[in-house]
């Protein structure tokens, strides 16, 4: 069974997206939804953004670290935002992007083809010569 919301809003749009069901008890067919009745499991969710992002203090950010998220280092091509403080970065393998972000880092982009950028920020450049 699948509930999806309606092509249009609605008032049972908000109860539809207000979190993941616990359970569904489905009444007898009757020409109306008085019979249906459900519950939800309360809590917090999130949802991965594809940046392993760090924090405001020294992170030390190595293969299985995870970020508030649940985006993890890996052995795979990872993006990794380290932010300010002075942080420690292990990207492992793949071709890795690493920001380091404020702060003395240290960075290993590890084996692949990796785009590394000391105290940048997304969407600008350092250049070294």
């Amino acid at each position: 069974m699948h509930l999806a919301p309606a092509p249009t809003s609605n008032s049972y749009q908000t109860a539809l997206q207000a979190g993941p069901l616990q359970s569904i008890s489905i009444g007898p067919v009757v020409s109306n939804n008085a019979n249906l009745s459900g519950s939800r499991i309360d809590g917090t969710y999130t949802q991965t953004d594809g940046w392993v992002d760090g924090t405001g203090a020294a992170d030390n950010l190595t293969n299985n670290s995870t970020d508030v998220q649940g985006d993890r280092v890996d052995e795979n091509p990872n993006a990794i935002n380290a932010g300010t403080g002075n942080d420690t970065v292990n990207a492992g393998g793949g071709n890795d992007t690493v920001l380091g972000g404020a702060g003395n880092d240290v960075i290993n982009g590890g084996t692949g083809d990796d785009l590394i950028r000391g105290d940048s920020a997304i969407g600008t450049q350092t250049t070294f010569s």
